[in-house]
C-alpha cells in the first residue's frame, strides 16, 4: 500500500513524526467520545513516539497502515488497515469530534478500501459496537454489508456506552452495496 492516498477531496497519508501536535489536538478535542467508544485509541495514543514508531514499522513490514485523514491540509482523523492474513484486512477509523458529520470517515474508508482491493485484498472487515450508530452508518455508506452481530464475552472490559454486542461489516469483491 502507498504512503499517501486520495479520494473524493481527501488526502490520506501515513502519520509522521511531525504530527505529534495534531494528534494531541485530536486527543484533547475528542477525549470524551474516544473514551466512550474507542478507549483503545486513547491507550494507543498515550505514547505518541511509540505510536509513530509503530506506524513506521508496520508500514515497512506491510502489515498495517495508519493514515492521517487531512481536511484542508490539517490532520483530523485516522483510517487504518490491518492485514489479517489470507487476503483479508480490517479497516478502522476515527475522526476528531468537532469534525464528525461531514462525511470524512466515509470518504476515507472508501479511499482505503479501494486501495486495499487494488493492492490484492479480497475481503475487508469493519467491526463496531452495535450501539455506535455513526460507525455503522459509515460502514454501510462505504459499501460494507452487515453480516453478523455477536455478544462479546461479558468478562471483557467495556465502557458504559458500549453494548457488548459487536457488529461485523464486510466488503468483498462479490458483495453488493447496502
Amino acid at each position: 500500500m502507498e504512503r499517501q492516498l486520495s479520494g473524493d477531496g481527501l488526502t490520506l497519508r501515513l502519520w509522521q513524526a511531525g504530527d505529534q501536535e495534531a494528534l494531541l489536538a485530536i486527543i484533547d478535542a475528542s477525549r470524551e467520545q474516544f473514551g466512550a467508544w474507542l478507549p483503545n485509541a486513547l491507550t494507543d495514543l498515550a505514547d505518541l513516539s511509540a505510536f509513530l514508531g509503530h506506524v513506521a514499522s508496520t508500514h515497512r513490514e506491510q502489515t498495517a497502515w495508519f493514515y492521517a485523514i487531512e481536511d484542508g491540509g490539517e490532520p483530523v482523523g485516522q483510517c487504518s488497515l490491518h492485514d489479517r492474513g489470507g487476503g483479508e484486512a480490517e479497516i478502522g477509523y476515527w475522526v476528531r469530534t468537532d469534525r464528525t458529520g461531514r462525511g470524512l470517515a466515509t470518504r476515507a474508508v472508501l479511499a482505503v478500501a479501494a486501495a486495499a482491493l487494488a493492492h490484492g485484498y479480497d475481503r475487508l472487515v469493519i467491526q463496531c459496537d452495535e450501539g455506535n450508530r455513526r460507525s455503522a452508518s459509515v460502514a454501510c455508506k462505504a459499501g460494507f454489508v452487515h453480516v453478523a452481530t455477536v455478544d462479546l464475552d461479558p468478562g471483557l472490559p467495556r465502557t458504559p456506552a458500549q453494548t457488548g454486542r459487536e457488529m461485523t461489516w464486510v466488503r468483498a469483491r462479490n458483495f453488493l452495496h447496502c
